[in-house]
């Protein structure tokens, strides 16, 4: 994906993308209609674009309009549009999921996630 090679996860969705690279940081790119690239807007992109700065992401998971993403503390986070898991049908940037820090897996499907608890 682009000229990176330090990828450690990736993740496909409807019409977008993400992934983290080894320095933690997570990245978009596709189509961004309602916000599932995280970046603040929504203007889509054909190459990565960072999501905020921080270099603590563990691994993150692309639905149909929706992203989500853990960070290495354990805390689940959601963006897009539809159901992020908090009552908010829509966000530009990621949004933290509760308090609880021991989340270890997120699945999203076309209308619906599902996220496991150690």
């Amino acid at each position: 994906v682009g000229v990176a090679n330090d990828w450690i996860q990736v993740s496909s969705g409807g019409n977008h993308d993400l992934g983290v690279r080894a320095d933690g940081s997570l990245w978009a790119w596709g189509l961004n209609a309602g916000g599932e690239l995280g970046t603040g807007n929504l203007v889509g992109s054909d190459e990565p674009v960072r999501v905020g700065t921080d270099n603590d992401w563990l691994t993150s998971e692309a639905g149909w309009s929706t992203s989500a993403a853990i960070r290495q503390d354990g805390s689940l986070w959601t963006w897009g549009t539809g159901e992020l898991g908090d009552g908010a049908t829509a966000r530009l940037t990621p949004g933290r999921i509760g308090s609880d820090t021991d989340w270890i897996s997120v699945a999203m499907e076309l209308t619906y996630a599902l996220a496991l608890r150690r």
